[in-house]
């Protein structure tokens, strides 16, 4: 979905499309403002449904004409399409940093390089960022959900002492790597990964399955 932007308009259409389909289940929500527009990337599962029926959000850009709400995409999709989960492990990373252009890409790549040193069956191409919020401010505060393509066993040892090291990694590289673009500057501009970094990492874990 797009619409003019204004105040609080993602909560009120969730607001509403949770009153018009009560058994409508929000899987996933991504949403950014770009150029004074707000745009909305949702994922809904609704099991009393079947595909070919409507899905309701027609409704939305009428009760919104005055922001100009456009449903762009309404498809149903199934699980084959969307893929299903794996037994992956995920790991979930908190970034605290100052804003500063560059300073998030340093972190994730070296938190790629530093993942596959403690993994070296991690594939190279296959360490996939399931989801980010980030919240912008004089500090970013960017949380990461990072799937790690290697059976759960390669993990199962790890412990607080294992994750710190991972995070102390992570932060040395992320400062190395501003430095050196820091001095390839010709105006010294001090872009990038700050000292100061807080990275905290923990591996997301789901109850065990009923025998």
């Amino acid at each position: 979905m797009c619409a003019n932007a204004r105040a609080d308009i993602e909560s009120d259409i969730l607001h509403e499309l949770g009153q018009q389909q009560l058994h409508l289940r929000l899987a996933g929500l991504t949403f950014a403002v770009l150029h004074g527009t707000a745009v909305i990337l949702m994922l809904g599962h609704q099991p009393e449904r079947r595909p070919g029926q409507d899905t309701g959000l027609s409704a939305l850009t009428k009760r919104h004409a005055d922001a100009l709400l456009e449903i762009l995409v309404d498809q149903w999709q199934t699980p084959e399409a969307l893929g299903r989960p794996g037994p992956e492990p995920l790991l979930r990373v908190h970034i605290h940093a100052q804003d500063q252009p560059g300073s998030l890409l340093d972190v994730l790549t070296s938190l790629h390089a530093t993942l596959r040193e403690a993994l070296p069956n991690l594939p190279a191409d296959d360490t996939g960022v399931w989801h980010v919020l980030t919240h912008g401010t004089a500090i970013d505060a960017t949380r990461l959900t990072v799937r790690l393509a290697v059976p759960s066993r390669e993990v199962a040892d790890w412990d607080r002492n294992k994750f710190a090291e991972i995070e102390r990694t992570t932060r040395e590289r992320a400062a190395r790597a501003a430095a050196l673009r820091r001095s390839a500057s010709p105006v010294d501009d001090k872009l990038g990964a700050p000292e100061d970094t807080v990275i905290s990492i923990n591996l997301i874990t789901a109850p065990a399955e009923a025998p």
